[in-house]
């Protein structure tokens, strides 16, 4: 039986739009009426989970239960919170809903797990790295996690949100490659995109440029890619196997 997909997006917008465009590339269609209906609430009201986690900013369950809820009387049946850090409030916001909501991190550590990895490297924001969301999933599989030194982790930061989330370009883009390479260096089998905004940041580095999909054989695992194909099939839909659109 086919389903309905809600996003509770806006988080931020830029990344909604990417994961709606993935689910559209991986669904396999050959015309329109053979794709997943998609609603979307690119809710930007939804305040900063970063700074609710970490400072006493103000709480976003509110607004995620009433994306959430708008969603479902539209239609959805089947939602995801496209944002990595909100999974720290995860289980508030889905026990008031009454449609599935999914758990991208916990989706991602089950696919490492699966994959044989042990030791996975966390690029994600302060809040989802001290709210413990991904350490929590990964402990679940039994696997450890890498996550950047200090000044790579502030430069990653900075790069999120004073570069891609206020739409400005220069940054330090050899910065990020060491840390990447840093992170494997130090035993990191796999590289987590553990934030929305980051394949946005890794395609415009001269190593990934023009890569649409950072998979294993680069190195890296993106929970956006892994719960697009999730959502397809859960959707009732058959994931496409070869080339893009």
């Amino acid at each position: 039986m086919k389903k309905t997909v809600g996003i509770i997006g806006g988080m931020g917008p830029l990344a909604t739009c990417d994961l709606l465009e993935t689910i559209i590339k991986f669904t396999e269609a050959e015309k329109d009426q053979e794709h997943i209906h998609v609603l979307v609430d690119c809710n930007t009201n939804i305040p900063d989970r970063t700074k609710a986690i970490l400072h006493g900013g103000e709480d976003p369950v509110p607004e995620l239960i009433k994306s959430g809820k708008r969603l479902i009387e539209a239609g959805a049946e089947l939602l995801v919170m496209h944002c990595n850090t909100v999974h720290y409030f995860h289980d508030r916001v889905a026990k008031e809903l009454s449609v599935p909501l999914l758990h991208i991190p916990e989706e991602t550590a089950r696919a490492l797990a699966a994959a044989g990895v042990r030791k996975a490297g966390i690029l994600a924001t302060n809040g989802t790295r001290q709210a413990g969301v991904y350490d929590k999933a990964l402990s679940k599989e039994n696997l450890s996690a890498v996550w950047p030194q200090e000044e790579a982790q502030d430069l990653l930061m900075s790069v999120i949100y004073d570069y891609i989330k206020a739409g400005k370009t220069g940054w330090d883009k050899e910065g990020i490659s060491a840390m990447i390479r840093e992170m494997k260096e130090r035993g990191a089998e796999r590289i987590v995109i553990g934030c929305t905004e980051i394949p946005l940041i890794l395609r415009e580095l001269d190593e990934y440029k023009g890569v649409e999909e950072f998979t294993e054989d680069l190195g890296f695992i993106d929970p956006a890619v892994l719960i697009a194909k999730i959502i397809i099939q859960k959707a009732g839909y058959k994931v496409k196997t070869k080339g893009w659109l």
